[in-house]
């Protein structure tokens, strides 16, 4: 190596440091078990050199730095980036060697191949899906890795379930507009499986081509670009599928074969994604997201706001509408960009039962922890929730008894859950048999609220796609209003507000038509250091303006831990 004064140059500095690292990869013997090392540091989520190795080897370097009469700090940069960037290619290296990580390449490039025939042979695009088995992965962290480097992704977990679904970028986006969105975006999906190869362990249902994403809430409702990418329908079938099921992961590849295309090296290319999505995954230093200072605003100020929870009382009382849902929109301003794993992480710490989502399109994520269940759909089994009444956990054992007591008790909460159920109950008749609905609602509690929560099972009795039940369900009573259509078009002229994809159906269906789809509750969209909070309350006769606000407020304390409020503040 030079001495120090024969570094006159940053590409002798660049050299020397090339030559240094090169010099720990002999000293252990190889690269291999330079890797495993470095491995196993990662695993202990050290840094690899150990801190204070990289901490011995910058004064030296600041030295040369200044003989040679460069900037020291700048020499420094170069310095740690390149350690960086050579930890992060050896841990590659090894996760991409490592069994039960690895691409089946030889599986795969054998059904793209197949799929190549088939798709020549049909003149069209042909549908490949291939699945593997592959060791256990930490969803957040995968899809954070994801949604970083490319869009669109998609993340969604269930604690109760213990499932966990990701998509990585998309083979194909599948949209639809207008009322008639569900039925487009069904046609489109069965006309993607129609001559496709599927090839995936036989009888794994929690594997094989899968579509995920969501839809708006009200197709008619005037737009704003804060929502830009959120279609009315937009559902991807992910190029990289990551499913995690009780004990059993598995990645998905789906890829599109054109009949006059080579598929090799779109396969490649997701093979170099999978690389990268491995090492971004290894442990790191703690993530934070607290930005320095948070600023809220309301988008419609909170008199305003009232006055709507008074002229809509008066409607209902007036007898136009039965019940109608509010929405609110709270903007909130960072002074650095949010980070999304933080926020999720946080999410699934409070509310480990809910379904924690989150949906990227561009630059923007849309992600909560909702706890109500629109629809599932399994082996012929329906299965919805009825979530409407609302209040406060208590701060002691037996005040959160006396508020739960008191909320079974108002008859203001039990006449807004009954609207629910009942219409639930009415669109479920023309889909199901033998409708289990226990006759009193019971209280789900969740950290910081608790609400009046009835199940709601049936059989199905007809050959019905999950789809068909999210267009008969959404938007029920407990986020829209009844009747449907009258509280709709009140909604379009009174509330103010573009919901977007707020309260509206996310989720996923597979090959077979089952799925799960829950209502976009607990939610905000982030975008860079911007974020809209969004909260909503259910209107009747009787309702009184300052409560309703309340319970918005209490509502949207969740997303504002998400983003890095005080823990304690959350009830």
């Amino acid at each position: 190596m030079k001495l120090p004064k024969e570094c006159l140059s940053l590409d002798d500095v660049r050299t020397e440091i090339d030559r240094l690292d090169a010099q720990i990869i002999a000293a252990l013997g190889s690269r291999l078990d330079y890797v495993k090392a470095a491995s196993a540091f990662k695993a202990d989520e050290k840094s690899i050199p150990a801190p204070e190795r990289v901490a011995a080897m910058i004064p030296p370097r600041r030295m040369w730095a200044v003989k040679a009469g460069l900037e020291p700090d700048f020499i420094e940069r170069i310095f740690r980036e390149l350690i960086t960037w050579f930890i992060n290619e050896q841990i590659l290296y090894y996760r991409s060697t490592a069994r039960g990580l690895s691409l089946d390449r030889g599986n795969l490039r054998q059904a793209l191949d197949a799929g190549h025939e088939r798709a020549k042979a049909a003149g069209r695009p042909v549908l490949v899906s291939v699945t593997q088995r592959i060791d256990a992965f930490d969803p957040i962290k995968v899809f954070d890795a994801a949604h970083t480097s490319t869009s669109p992704t998609f993340l969604w977990t269930q604690g109760t379930a213990n499932f966990a679904l990701i998509g990585v970028d998309a083979a194909r986006v599948l949209e639809g507009q207008g009322q008639d969105r569900f039925a487009q975006v069904l046609a489109a999906w069965r006309t993607l499986l129609d001559g496709a190869l599927i090839d995936k362990p036989a009888g794994e249902l929690n594997a094989g081509p899968m579509l995920c994403g969501g839809f708006s809430f009200d197709p008619e409702q005037t737009r704003t670009p804060r929502w830009h990418g959120f279609a009315d329908a937009s559902l991807i079938l992910p190029k990289l599928q990551l499913t995690k099921a009780m004990d059993a992961s598995y990645l998905t590849v789906n890829i599109i074969v054109e009949a006059d295309q080579q598929p090799a090296p779109e396969a490649a290319r997701l093979e170099q994604l999978w690389l990268q999505l491995l090492g971004r995954t290894e442990p790191d230093a703690e993530v934070t997201s607290t930005p320095d200072q948070l600023h809220y605003r309301n988008i419609l100020p909170a008199t305003q706001w009232k006055q709507l929870v008074r002229d809509a009382a008066a409607t209902i009382r007036g007898g136009a509408i039965q019940k109608v849902v509010l929405a609110r929109e709270v903007q909130a301003v960072g002074t650095r960009p949010f980070a999304v794993r933080h926020a999720l992480q946080r999410l699934q710490d409070i509310y480990p039962q809910a379904y924690l989502f989150a949906i990227s399109r561009g630059d923007s994520c849309f992600l909560g922890a909702t706890p109500e269940r629109l629809v599932r759909l399994h082996a012929k089994t329906v299965d919805v929730t009825a979530l409407a009444g609302t209040c406060r956990r208590g701060r002691s054992v037996p005040e959160d008894q006396l508020l739960g007591e008191q909320l079974l008790n108002s008859n203001k909460d039990r006449h807004e859950h009954a609207l629910v159920v009942e219409m639930l109950r009415n669109a479920l008749d023309a889909y199901c048999e033998n409708l289990d609905i226990p006759s009193q609602p019971v209280l789900l509690k969740l950290q910081n609220v608790q609400h009046l929560y009835t199940p709601i099972a049936g059989r199905l009795r007809s050959d019905a796609h999950v789809l068909d039940l999210v267009a008969a369900l959404h938007p029920t009573p407990a986020v829209g209003g009844l009747p449907r259509a009258t509280a709709l078009a009140y909604l379009r002229s009174h509330e103010q507000l573009d919901r977007g994809w707020f309260a509206a159906p996310v989720g996923w269906m597979d090959a077979q038509g089952q799925g799960e789809f829950a209502v976009a509750l607990r939610s905000v969209l982030v975008k860079n250091n911007e974020a809209s909070l969004f909260a909503g309350c259910g209107i009747v006769g009787d309702s009184e303006p300052e409560s309703e606000f309340a319970e918005t407020e209490l509502k949207l304390r969740a997303m504002k831990f998400a983003l890095g409020q005080d823990e304690r503040q959350i009830r």
